[in-house]
């Protein structure tokens, strides 16, 4: 159990040492703290490296003329190289509409081919049901007509 300490806190030692003993992490850092302290380091030193231009190192008025010995291409520019076209990158709207298209083909599928198994097995179903109760679907039509006519009076 930790001892509560009601006075002022003790001062450190003048060689540095903390007055109850080396201090340590309450838990290690992990993998992914670890590497955010990196990303963040790396961040802080890039905006260091990356600071504004001074208004002096900047150049006022026109250009000065290249030399002839500069690297300036000189004639008829080369043809660039065709790449193939890169498919443009699909909207959310797009996607969307792709997902929609797929699940509503997959529905109409499934509905073809479930509904007439769910009715095939629903007439199976009843027939067996009938079967355990030592009955027919004809002998039960037969008897609703009997009972509809009134002739068992």
């Amino acid at each position: 159990m930790s001892e509560i300490h009601a006075g002022p806190l003790p001062q450190a030692d003048p060689d540095g040492e903390h007055p109850r003993g080396p201090l340590q992490r309450a838990t290690p850092v992990g993998n992914a703290a670890r590497g955010f302290l990196n990303w963040w380091r790396s961040r802080r030193e890039h905006r260091a490296s990356t600071k504004a231009v001074p208004a002096a190192h900047l150049q006022a008025g026109p250009l000065p003329q290249a030399a002839a010995d500069d690297e300036h291409h000189v004639g008829p520019l080369t043809q660039a190289p065709v790449h193939a076209a890169q498919r443009a990158k699909k909207s959310w709207r797009e996607k969307r509409w792709e997902r929609r298209r797929r699940r509503r083909f997959t529905e109409e599928v499934l509905g073809w081919i479930l509904v007439p198994v769910i009715l095939i097995s629903g007439a199976w179903a009843v027939k067996a049901g009938l079967n355990a109760l030592g009955t027919n679907f004809t002998t039960l039509i037969q008897g609703i007509k009997v009972a509809l006519s009134g002739a068992g009076r």
